[in-house]
């Protein structure tokens, strides 16, 4: 009995040392296989990804995330969609609760977040990964920039330029390969495709110039100058815009206009046509768009005639202006991950990666090296677009933490005038004078 429980002792002895040697041998072979960095016992660094895209964009970035993710096993990104919800960002900044890295913040609010300290500048991380402004757009990079620091990195732009129905032309006796190339043009254009029924009620109409930020630039003018922090709304050549704007509310009963173009712009038509309805029927001459607009003419459209040009300039304007935004990508400063969030905001804002997520949602590539591939230099309207984009005139939002207050006013100034409620200079100056108001209170609090 005794010598039996020996035995059975000393052999589940022996077993268990067989045992202990075959594990050891795995874990070496593991250890070698995947390596240090790479192993199985290092901890993976989950990062969260708040977007603003969704629908078929964001399956896009999913699936650019996810090659992320399995290129790159010591971080994992979570993506998550905020679209419609933009006010949960801003309560997760004022919260302390912000994402590792987020793309859901519009540039014209980059300012805004960088004067209070919600982000980190990337200026160090550019520098020790190699990146510069040569890349960029200069328009492009310009809006990443405040107060001497680099806050943001993008993926995709727009443009924006003046689409015409040929058709429309030809029956208004206008050549259909000679755009409106002035203002002065552009206004006889409009006059001449014009029509109206025997109580005024608009029929067809030519152009509806609307923005005054737009044309203000178009014009020759600023609206704010960064050095001296000085609000300039009232320039002399955006009062300018703002007259000839205000000249269409003089000329035609814009009332009666804007209840035209809402009868092809309703949700019904907006939804289906993206607003192109009024173009594609005749409705309309020309209209505001971007390289955008190739999916709705392909896709609605496809023995549409038509052509497009650059905002038509005055006598000392600016040639080939344009604006751009769009979403940025920021590091929010209380954010948990820094070093991981730059990595993965490195890697996504690299020329392929830029490449598959424009091509997928037609839009520009900010990157120089992006815009000169075939992908986009074989369709003539992204060609024209980035050439636009990447111009000397293209303008993206002051560097100024009030933007959005001073957009506000500016179109509330724009429909006062363009309605006959008061003089452009007037409007512009009380514009001028309200923002700088603000933008010195806001000044007080910044933290850079």
């Amino acid at each position: 009995m005794h010598r039996i429980n020996l035995l059975t002792l000393f052999s589940k002895t022996k077993l268990n040392r067989y045992l202990i040697h075959i594990v050891l041998i795995i874990l070496f072979l593991l250890t070698h296989i995947y390596g240090c960095h790479n192993s199985l016992f290092q901890k993976q660094t989950v990062i969260n990804y708040w977007t603003g895209w969704s629908g078929h964009e964001l399956e896009i970035q999913r699936e650019i995330v996810k090659r992320f993710n399995d290129t790159h096993p010591n971080i994992h990104v979570n993506i998550f969609s905020v679209a419609g919800s933009y006010e949960k960002v801003k309560i997760s900044f004022a919260a302390g609760n912000p994402p590792d890295i987020c793309s859901a913040i519009w540039a014209e609010d980059l300012a805004g977040y960088a004067m209070r300290g919600a982000l980190i500048p990337l200026d160090d991380y550019l520098l020790k990964s190699g990146r510069s402004a040569e890349e960029y757009m200069p328009g492009i990079w310009d809006m990443f920039q405040y107060n001497g620091h680099t806050w943001a990195l993008n993926v995709t732009t727009n443009s924006v330029f003046i689409i015409y129905n040929a058709d429309v032309f030809k029956e208004a006796g206008l050549n259909p390969n000679r755009p409106p190339e002035t203002i002065a043009e552009l206004d006889a254009y409009t006059s001449k495709i014009a029509q109206f029924d025997t109580n005024g009620n608009v029929i067809k109409f030519g152009y509806r110039p609307e923005g005054i930020l737009w044309w203000g630039y178009v014009f020759g003018g600023t609206f704010y100058d960064p050095k001296t922090k000085t609000v300039t709304a009232n320039h002399p050549k955006n009062v300018e815009a703002l007259r000839w704007l205000a000249s269409y509310g003089k000329k035609y009963d814009l009332r009666k206009v804007d209840s035209f173009r809402s009868t092809f712009t309703s949700s019904l038509y907006a939804s289906t046509y993206g607003g192109f309805y009024g173009l594609f029927s005749g409705k309309v001459g020309m209209m505001p768009t971007g390289e955008w607009c190739e999916q709705f003419i392909n896709r609605y459209s496809k023995n549409f005639h038509y052509g497009y040009f650059p905002a038509p300039v005055p006598p000392g304007g600016r040639k080939n202006t344009v604006t751009v935004g769009g979403s940025v990508f920021v590091i929010p400063k209380d954010s948990k991950h820094h070093d991981a969030a730059w990595e993965f905001l490195n890697w996504l804002t690299q020329p392929e990666q830029v490449k598959e997520f424009c091509v997928g949602i037609e839009n520009i590539p900010p990157l120089k090296v992006v815009a000169q591939m075939p992908e986009f230099t074989n369709r003539p309207i992204f060609k024209f677009a980035a050439e636009l984009v990447s111009g000397p005139n293209a303008f993206g939002p002051p560097q100024m933490p009030v933007w959005p207050e001073y957009l506000d006013e500016l179109s509330r100034a724009e429909d006062y005038a363009i309605h006959g409620k008061g003089d452009p200079k007037d409007l512009l100056d009380g514009v001028t004078v309200k923002i700088q108001k603000s933008l010195n209170e806001a000044l007080k609090y910044a933290k850079y």
